[in-house]
């Protein structure tokens, strides 16, 4: 028993010695704590072997840059639109690539295609003969035909034409007569630019005529016109006066196709 006391004596005697060595070394000091912090470093320290590659690479120029590349220039949308890029970035036209429209212009000719015109007809002014003769309003319809010929002059063009039309003419004296019918015409018509002046024959009924006139067309759309104009007529034979002519005026509307 006393052996066992003397062992328990001996070991917290040992036991204190211990801690006050311990206590002399600062174990809770500046040692374990480098300890301590050197491995907390070492873990958390990020690896600096490849920053320092990467500014490396930055400061030779051999980095590869994160930023976005500029966006290239769409060349299929111009040649889409018609435009081709020059050597320098300027675009460059050519008038094949441009769709090239012209604007309607209502003066310029109404071109020799073939057309129809429809004419209401009065007139105005006879000879000495048919005096005492009234006239009524008539009409007209007439075919250019599709070819012209033309002439060295000053772009003049020639168109052949055909028109049938109706004339009314009465003596309002008591001898009477009256002089109407349809008239079968061909005519030539020489164009220069919206003016047209016409020479042709025909018969009117039973009788051989000649005719002479002129007129101005305005085009409307590239097809539609219209017009206005005047015609001397010399008929051979009209009963009882014999030959005999007129002057009329008209006012027309064309279609060409």
């Amino acid at each position: 028993m006393a052996n066992l006391q003397k062992i328990w004596v001996y070991s917290l005697l040992a036991a204190i010695g211990l801690c006050t060595v311990g206590t002399a070394q600062d174990l809770g000091g500046d040692e374990w704590g480098n300890w301590f912090e050197e491995a907390d470093t070492t873990t958390a320290k990020p690896d600096t072997s490849k920053t320092d590659d990467a500014w490396g690479d930055w400061s030779t120029g051999d980095a590869v840059s994160t930023e976005a590349p500029a966006p290239a220039a769409n060349t299929d949308e111009f040649s889409d639109w018609g435009i081709e890029l020059g050597t320098e970035g300027e675009s460059e036209n050519t008038e094949s690539d441009l769709a090239v429209s012209k604007p309607f212009d209502p003066n310029a000719p109404y071109g020799m295609g073939m057309a129809i015109e429809l004419s209401a007809v009065s007139p105005f002014w006879v000879t000495r003969e048919m005096q005492t003769w009234y006239s009524f309003m008539d009409w007209r319809l007439g075919v250019r035909l599709p070819f012209s010929l033309p002439l060295p002059i000053y772009g003049i063009r020639l168109t052949a034409n055909a028109e049938i039309a109706s004339f009314n003419f009465e003596n309002t004296f008591p001898q009477g007569g009256k002089f109407n019918g349809i008239s079968a015409l061909l005519y030539g018509r020489a164009h220069y630019q919206q003016f047209g002046l016409d020479a042709g024959l025909g018969v009117f009924g039973k009788s051989f005529g000649l005719l002479f006139g002129g007129n101005y067309t305005y085009s409307l759309t590239p097809a539609l016109y219209v017009g206005a104009g005047g015609r001397g007529v010399w008929v051979s034979q009209v009963d009882p006066l014999g030959s005999a002519g007129w002057a009329d005026i008209q006012i027309l509307a064309g279609y060409k196709f």
